[in-house]
């Protein structure tokens, strides 16, 4: 059946995990705790192989389905519910989930061809993880323990078939098993948060069909919702905008749109007081990124919604349960060489042209959420207003206005590649020179120059509409700088 994998016992724990050989070649093991591996004759090994198999399998046709992803079955599963074969079989090979492990299991189940990829690199990030443990300020990842490749009976494909919405029903499966972590992602908690501060919330809700309880909360309530309820109401109150039915997970068009919504829902925590986010959570993500690229790994899928956390997030008091960040989903993840500032165009860009979600833009979202209450004084004000006069003029003179010239000038040469690189369009935009407590004067100094620029040469307006788009994905501008971006981005859209 079957795979040449090999059992590799965790002294120091009592946990183990199923590595595949080039893995325990390729990848750094020099801070991993010291591991043995567990000698079997080939017949003892078939046997507990299939044993091990045939109890997975009868897990997929009897547990209910939690999730999907973008090419695969999310099962939570309880170990109790392991047969005692299954269970004996696993202890053997030296996975043993003892009084201390955690009750709950995530099981992920792919077509054939699509969960191997994604198990290797999820323990290839575990593993680089190793070397920063012991700090609470950086995300963690949940430890995978055993990744198959596994027959099906017809009753299980079907069962999968149904799970999956998939009509072609698979004669195999590829499956790997990882640690449960109770807690939720950051789409559906900032998705809670921004509907539990709506004016009158709780009649909101009620036009929903949806119900207070006595002695509840609306916090309560909004608990209780699922991920799609919570999105139907929010679509309808805030104006996001819905996939449709021939949206591919994933795919470009998906990831516009993600953005598109990002940015509607900055726009709207930026309109309350009472979202703030705790910046704990932008250090844990950014420090375990920075784990990843140092070891030559990108996740590549960066968004809230592969980023779970315990505790509440939005939570700042000192009193409160410190909120911990798990980062999820490596499909996506890509191994590269040298230095990852050097690597990023080949990581994020294909070679037709299309962008795929950066590591960075997660951050940008966080770092959002954290500063979006800081309302800035020159918050809304339009390009038009700065130009005309109502904040500070910096072509009110004639030396000004040549040195407002030459600056343009120096800006256009950038202009085609900015317009496809996040890093020229933030050297650009580091061009601009104003007092350091002005961010958003920058931002509608650096407009203008936009503005004029686009004067001289109408049909460069979609190469600064993507500059500003480029900005506006970065982690290096404030929220008052984005936001003064994004007021007037609509400019350059004729």
């Amino acid at each position: 059946m079957k795979n040449n994998y090999t059992f590799m016992h965790r002294i120091d724990t009592g946990s183990s995990s199923v590595v595949p050989p080039d893995e325990q070649s390729n990848q750094p093991t020099a801070d991993l705790p010291e591991k043995t591996q567990i000698e079997f004759t080939p017949e003892r090994r078939e046997y507990l192989l299939e044993a091990v198999d045939g109890g997975l399998e009868f897990i997929i046709r009897e547990s209910l389905k939690r999730n999907e992803g973008n090419s695969g079955v999310i099962y939570a599963i309880e170990i109790s519910s392991f047969s005692k074969e299954l269970t004996d079989a696993l202890r053997e090979l030296g996975l043993d989930f003892g009084a201390s492990e955690k009750a709950m299991k995530v099981m992920k189940v792919y077509y054939p061809g699509d969960g191997e990829r994604e198990y290797e690199r999820h323990l290839a990030a575990y593993k680089m993880l190793q070397t920063a443990q012991g700090t609470l300020d950086i995300a963690r990842v949940p430890q995978p323990y055993i990744f198959r490749d596994i027959e099906l009976s017809e009753e299980t494909a079907e069962k999968l078939c149904r799970d999956s919405g998939r009509l072609d029903r698979p004669n195999r499966a590829e499956l790997f098993l990882m640690d449960y972590i109770e807690g939720d992602d950051l789409a559906t908690l900032t998705y809670r948060k921004l509907l539990e501060v709506q004016p009158d919330s709780e009649a909101m809700l009620n036009k929903y069909g949806v119900r207070v309880k006595a002695g509840e909360t609306v916090a309560d309530t909004l608990r209780e919702l699922d991920l799609k309820t919570l999105q139907l109401i929010l679509f309808k109150e805030i104006g996001l905008e819905q996939r449709n039915d021939n949206m591919l997970p994933g795919s470009q068009q998906e990831q516009l749109l993600d953005r598109r919504n990002a940015k509607k829902i900055l726009r709207q925590v930026g309109r309350s007081s009472r979202i703030k986010l705790n910046p704990l959570i932008t250090t844990q993500v950014r420090n375990l990124l920075q784990v990843l690229h140092n070891n030559g790994l990108a996740h590549r899928d960066m968004h809230p919604r592969n980023v779970v956390i315990t505790g509440d997030p939005f939570a700042v008091e000192p009193e409160a349960v410190p909120a911990q960040a798990y980062v999820i989903d490596f499909g996506s993840a890509q191994s590269f060489t040298g230095n990852y500032l050097d690597a990023r165009e080949a990581l994020y860009i294909s070679p037709s042209g299309e962008r795929r979600p950066d590591d960075d833009d997660i951050i940008s979202f966080l770092t959002a959420l954290e500063q979006r209450t800081e309302v800035s004084r020159l918050q809304g004000v339009t390009l038009a207003e700065y130009q005309a006069g109502q904040a500070e003029s910096f072509i009110k003179t004639p030396a000004k206005k040549k040195r407002f010239e030459a600056l343009n000038e120096s800006l256009s040469k950038m202009f085609e590649v900015a317009a496809q690189q996040r890093t020229t369009a933030e050297y650009m935009y580091s061009q601009i020179r104003v007092v350091a407590d002005a961010p958003e004067r920058k931002a509608l100094q650096f407009l203008a120059s936009l503005a004029a620029i686009v004067d001289q040469v109408p049909d460069q307006a979609s190469k600064a509409k993507a500059i500003i788009e480029n900005l506006l994905d970065s982690s290096t501008l404030t929220a008052g700088e984005k936001g003064a971006l994004e007021e007037n981005l609509e400019l350059f859209e004729k």
